[in-house]
């Protein structure tokens, strides 16, 4: 059997709907993870505080990679697939980098331009992941499966992640869409 493991924001949402519905219209088992809500206030006396305490994002991260666990634990030998849904896509790459392997992956990069710096300071305030390699580094270091990437945006190009499944001799294996795909083109993809 296979499993699919949306990671979103908020669990509820008419998008992660309509993708579960899909996915389990297709025959896929379905978990959504709904990623560490809310915003911490970071005390203002405590200088550095995210060098020892983890952010908001990074946590959100460590849900994904719970979730993930928790599935492979109760699915033993089953295939995982990573939806990484609207604010939540960019997490579900970082968590993909970290976890086991994903048979495949999608992730609503929302338009992430991850050349500019501003975007990671205001989207992934993760302290070091930019001296890290940031995105390119996740995908490097996670095992090569296949990756689609959607809502990328006009200006923003993703074919230096491509050029990565490239090298590996895995080309059609990685995919980038500029637009969002409706949930019945991620259900074609992921089956």
């Amino acid at each position: 059997s296979s499993i699919v493991l949306i990671a979103c924001a908020d669990s509820r949402s008419d998008q992660v709907n309509d993708l579960a519905a899909e996915m389990i219209n297709s025959g896929q088992i379905v978990a959504a993870v709904g990623c560490f809500p809310g915003k911490r206030q970071i005390p203002s006396n405590i200088k550095f505080f995210t060098t020892y305490n983890r952010t908001d994002e990074a946590n959100r991260v460590q849900d994904i990679l719970t979730a993930t666990s928790y599935l492979r634990s109760q699915y033993k030998g089953a295939g995982i697939s990573l939806v990484g849904a609207g604010q939540s896509g960019l997490l579900a790459l970082l968590a993909r980098a970290l976890a086991p392997r994903c048979d495949k992956t999608v992730i609503d990069v929302s338009k992430f331009d991850f050349a500019n710096d501003q975007e990671f300071i205001r989207l992934l305030p993760i302290p070091g992941i930019r001296h890290a390699g940031d995105l390119l580094t996740a995908v490097t270091t996670a095992p090569i499966s296949p990756l689609l990437l959607h809502n990328a945006g006009e200006r923003v190009d993703y074919g230096k992640l491509g050029k990565i499944y490239s090298v590996m001799g895995k080309t059609g294996d990685f995919r980038s869409e500029k637009s969002q795909l409706p949930a019945s083109q991620i259900s074609v993809w992921l089956r």
